[in-house]
Order: structure tokens, then C-alpha cells, then sequence
């Protein structure tokens, strides 16, 4: 937004304007008059216009993006390298590919592991041991993930929401966010409407049952 004109060229103005119009027993001619009338609303539209090339723009859209993504990458469905695993259900691809100079931050869809990197949050009960499950998880595919995706392409803060498909023991294909919900090291988050929805909470379900992790009581 502009800035108003400045207290001394206002002054300045209704000075000069108030002699002009007869505020003065010395008046001023009538065509002289005139011409400095012309003159101070030269001066107020000078003002004006330079204190809007003055002022500061207003954040563009793209300064809250999320950082580690951005607004101008679009994911398709495939096998992407992980860079690094931020905790139990966010990883960072590798944005080199993209020639990006960060990564690209994902976030498992359908599953809220334990906190464990929150900023001013405490590390959660079972948030170390989902941590550690995502990273050998994929470190045991050889960093290599297959993204799958839903109705919902990204949250609000950005993060592409995907299922995280790897190889099991028998190189089956076998989606991470499920096992974690399997092993009770995270929650299924019913909020969000996914296709999979009765998938996951059957797992979890079982996982209450058995009383593994989270729900161990522990």
C-alpha cells in the first residue's frame, strides 16, 4: 500500500495554497495564482508517487511455501532415491534429479508415527523406534522408494502426501506406511478421507488387539 504524502510537503501545500486563495493580505495575481496551484498539486502527485515506488512489496505467494518443496515441482507416480528419512513418516527425496538444491519433503499418507524432531516438542514414546524402522526399511531397498498417491496431492504445508511402496524379504511389494501401522508404531489418521481408509484401520485394529508398540501400554 502507498504511503501518504510526507508532513512537510503537506504543510508546504496548504501554506501556499492559503495565500493563493486569499489568506494573505499580499495576494498574488489571478494567473499566478493559478499557476501555483497547479504547481503544489504537481508537488502532492510527486509525493505520492514516489513514496509507493518507496514502499516495500508485499510477500509474493511463494515466500510461505514450504521450504523444502516449493511450488513450481510436480510428482508423478514412480521410483524416486531418498536423500534422508526426517522421522517415522517423512522422508526427503533427492532433489538433484529435479535440479533443485533441496529435497523434496513427502509425508506418509494414512499413518502419525511419534514425534520425534517437532520443534519445542518432546520426543515421544516409540517415536526413536518408528524412526529407526522407516530408515532400515529403506535403507534395505537401497534407498529407492515407489511413490503412490491418493486424492490429495500435497497437505497445507506442502508436503507431497504418498504412499511409500518397498521390496519385502520375499521381494514382494510391500507399502511402509501400512507395516507401520501393523507394528503399532504409528496411528492411523481417519481425518483424512483416502482410499485405503479400511485397509489401515483394519491394521491398526490389530495391532490394538496384540498390543504392539504404541499400544503396549508401555
Amino acid at each position: 500500500m502507498a504511503k501518504r504524502s510526507s508532513p512537510v510537503v503537506n504543510k508546504t501545500v496548504k501554506t501556499v495554497a492559503k495565500a493563493v486563495l486569499g489568506g494573505r493580505r499580499r495576494k498574488l495575481p489571478g494567473l499566478m495564482g493559478i499557476l501555483v496551484l497547479l504547481f503544489c498539486f504537481g508537488l502532492l502527485v510527486y509525493d505520492n508517487v514516489r513514496n509507493a515506488q518507496n514502499a516495500p512489496e508485499p510477500p509474493s505467494v511463494d515466500d510461505y511455501d514450504e521450504p523444502l518443496t516449493g511450488s513450481v515441482l510436480t510428482l508423478r507416480e514412480g521410483t524416486y532415491r531418498v536423500e534422508r528419512v526426517v522421522d517415522g513418516d517423512t522422508i526427503i527425496l533427492d532433489g538433484k534429479p529435479f535440479e533443485l538444491d533441496k529435497g523434496i519433503r513427502v509425508r506418509l499418507l494414512g499413518v502419525d508415527t511419534p514425534e520425534t524432531v517437532k520443534p519445542n516438542w518432546p520426543v515421544e514414546p516409540w517415536g526413536p523406534e518408528a524412526s529407526a524402522y522407516t530408515k532400515k526399511r529403506i535403507a534395505e531397498n537401497g534407498s529407492v522408494v515407489r511413490l503412490e498417491f491418493d486424492r490429495e496431492l500435497k497437505d497445507k504445508y506442502g508436503r507431497f502426501l504418498a504412499y511409500i511402496w518397498l521390496k519385502d524379504a520375499d521381494e514382494r511389494d510391500s507399502m511402509l506406511n501400512l507395516e507401520l501401522v501393523r507394528l503399532g508404531l504409528g496411528r492411523t489418521m481417519p481425518e483424512f478421507k483416502i482410499r485405503r481408509q479400511a485397509e489401515f484401520a483394519a491394521a491398526e485394529q490389530a495391532a490394538q488387539r496384540k498390543r504392539l508398540g504404541i499400544w503396549s501400554g508401555k
